[in-house]
Order: structure tokens, then C-alpha cells, then sequence
């Protein structure tokens, strides 16, 4: 077991004493070993594949994502609320869609959701009337906000309007001139 010409190795690179140490008048070696560069190339790529796949299944193993939905139901529709925390990275991404009141998990139409941002705090969903909500937060980041949502609902679409209220304030905001 050795790295060298012709035996096993890990990264098939003989050492200067092996190189050097060979009577120049023997000629060269390379015959008895014309493909242990292909196999320590093969051998590399193994190695280089199994370290990859390890590192992908650990981070999965250990980088689970948090999630939860909350509902805030109206009659025959209701507010679909998903919270994720990825990686345990300490940021709460939110999502908000209106769904039918009958639907399961999370919806998948663009046209029904309304909200995402991150890091909320004090954030609440209101149903002020049948086809009016109101989001309202003390402080976070929107990183889109649409005033409406449509859900298919039968042969005719169902509409909402949303209205977003913002109740943060950086230091000297409210001081400010002409505020």
C-alpha cells in the first residue's frame, strides 16, 4: 500500500526521492503503469462526488426549514398566512393568500397572494368586510405587497381588496419637518 508507480495512491503524484532515486539507464517506468493516471484521475473524481454528496445530505439533515400556516377565516373564503424560518437563520419569511375556505395547505396562484415580507413585528390580518382586508404591523420589510387578491372561485373569480397599514417609525421620523 504506497503512493506510487504502478501501486495504489491517493493523488498518484510519486515523490521527488521515487522520481530522482530511478536509475537514469533502466529507462522509463511508464509501461507497467500506462493507466494509473486515469485511475488516480477516477479516484479523484470519486472522492470529490462522495465529498458533495455528503455536504448536500448533512445541510439537509441539519437545515430543516420551519413553517407554519395560520387561517383567518370569512365566510367562504379565508386568509392563508405561511411563516418559514429557514436554517434557523433567525428571519421569518411571511407569506399572505386568500384561498377558499375549503382548500387544503398553502395556495399556488400568484393572483392570490397579496404579501411577502420579512421580520414583522405586531403583525395582524383583518377582515373588515365580505371582499375587504386590512394587514396592519408595528415595524418589518415588505418585499411585495399587491392591493388586491383574485381567487378562482367557480365560474366567477372572487376579488379582495387589501389595505396595508404601517405603524413603524425610525428615530426622529415623526420629529422631521413637514411630517
Amino acid at each position: 500500500m504506497g503512493g506510487g508507480i504502478g501501486g495504489w495512491c491517493l493523488f498518484c503524484n510519486p515523490s521527488p526521492t521515487k522520481r530522482l532515486g530511478r536509475p537514469v539507464w533502466h529507462g522509463s517506468k511508464r509501461h507497467k503503469s500506462s493507466f494509473s493516471g486515469v485511475r488516480c484521475k477516477m479516484r479523484r473524481l470519486a472522492i470529490y462526488i462522495v465529498c458533495c454528496l455528503l455536504t448536500f445530505t448533512l445541510e439537509s439533515c441539519f437545515g430543516r426549514t420551519d413553517e407554519s400556516l395560520a387561517e383567518v377565516k370569512n365566510g367562504d373564503f379565508k386568509i392563508v398566512i405561511r411563516s418559514q424560518e429557514v436554517h434557523n437563520s433567525g428571519l421569518r419569511n411571511i407569506d399572505a393568500c386568500v384561498a377558499d375556505v375549503s382548500s387544503h395547505g398553502f395556495p399556488g396562484g400568484k393572483a392570490q397572494c397579496f404579501l411577502h415580507g420579512f421580520d414583522f413585528s405586531g403583525l395582524s390580518f383583518r377582515w373588515q368586510s365580505q371582499r375587504d382586508i386590512e394587514v396592519s404591523f408595528n415595524c418589518g420589510n415588505v418585499s411585495l405587497f399587491r392591493n388586491y387578491a383574485i381567487v378562482p372561485h367557480g365560474l366567477n373569480p372572487a376579488s379582495f381588496h387589501v389595505t396595508l397599514r404601517e405603524e413603524c417609525s425610525s428615530s426622529g421620523s415623526k420629529n422631521a419637518p413637514g411630517a
